[in-house]
């Protein structure tokens, strides 16, 4: 009886309980028994039912190191100061041209490295790789940033700036803007300048720059000894003057070589009295000086390297 009563439910139609949803994690599987012909199919049961949701999908990242590295600024194991060496680099950063500015820090200078390029270009501090205290020196300089600011003749702006002095009484800042053809002045802390010479546009006038570079604030007269090398003179602004005063070479902007002209100018100081007017200018070969303020017939000495004067 028990067995016919077996045979008779299995042949009966197979009514099973309706499963609810079910999730099954990755690591699941549904298994189903091979049945054989005498034997019907059997639903293998999963481990652990109603799991909670997990991740259908895992992706492993894997990062290598290259091994194999490239040099692309100073030389592999040479310490030094010449143009394609370096010496203990700190910090650096690169421009929107991928540029490689480096603080050289043992070097007390900013290296600019081009890409590809086999020497970099000192931007900040001696090339030579001497360190000092004044205002074109470094000394052990340990990071470096760059100002993405693009150009422009806004206050806010320079364009190709050349020269810079401090008045150390008043704490500013006075730079020659080459390519604005003026020199703005920055209090320290500010974010924007104020005009102080030319900003009349490119000129010979006496309310204009012609390409300045140097400059030299003269305290006792307070005012600016400019290096106008477009023009072919120095000139002197005194702050809050409109218009300039020549002090060496042409008005009119002429150049030459003769006693009392002048070419291409681009660098000037006084001495300590403030009555001696040196400057270099193209095509000489020494430094020049002349008397400030004096008469025309002094004309310009220039000491050569042989030591010889010309006036």
């Amino acid at each position: 009886m028990d067995v016919s009563f077996s045979l008779a439910r299995i042949q009966s139609p197979l009514l099973l309980p309706v499963p609810s949803p079910l999730v099954l994690p990755v690591a699941s599987s549904l298994a189903l028994t091979v049945p054989s012909p005498q034997q019907p199919p059997q639903l293998a049961q999963p481990a652990q039912a109603r799991q909670p949701p997990q991740a259908l999908l895992q992706v492993n990242f894997q990062f290598r190191w290259n091994s194999t590295g490239t040099t692309v600024a100073g030389m592999t194991g040479s310490a030094g100061a010449s143009a394609t060496q370096l010496s203990f680099p700190y910090g650096l950063t690169l421009d929107s041209s991928n540029a490689l500015y480096i603080a050289d820090r043992d070097n007390h200078r900013v290296q600019k490295w081009l890409t590809g390029a086999s020497t970099g270009i000192t931007v900040a501090g001696q090339s030579n790789g001497t360190s000092g205290l004044t205002l074109n020196y470094l000394s052990y300089p340990s990071d470096v940033e760059v100002d993405s600011s693009s150009a422009g003749a806004l206050n806010n702006q320079l364009d190709t700036p050349y020269g810079i002095v401090h008045d150390w009484s008043s704490a500013i800042l006075y730079i020659t803007d080459q390519n604005n053809h003026r020199v703005m002045s920055y209090s320290s802390g500010a974010s924007s300048g104020t005009l102080v010479a030319g900003g009349n546009g490119a000129g010979t006038g006496s309310m204009q720059l012609f390409y300045p570079l140097g400059l030299y604030f003269d305290s006792s007269s307070n005012s600016l000894v400019i290096a106008n090398y477009g023009a072919n003179n120095v000139i002197r602004w005194v702050l809050g003057a409109t218009s300039w005063t020549l002090i060496a070479g042409s008005i009119s902007g002429s150049s030459g070589g003769t006693s009392t002209l002048l070419q291409n100018p681009f660098d000037v100081t006084l001495d300590s009295t403030g009555n001696v007017l040196f400057f270099v200018f193209s095509g000489s070969i020494g430094v020049d000086g002349m008397a400030v303020d004096g008469d025309d017939d002094e004309g310009i000495v220039s000491v050569e390297e042989d030591g010889n004067n010309d006036s």
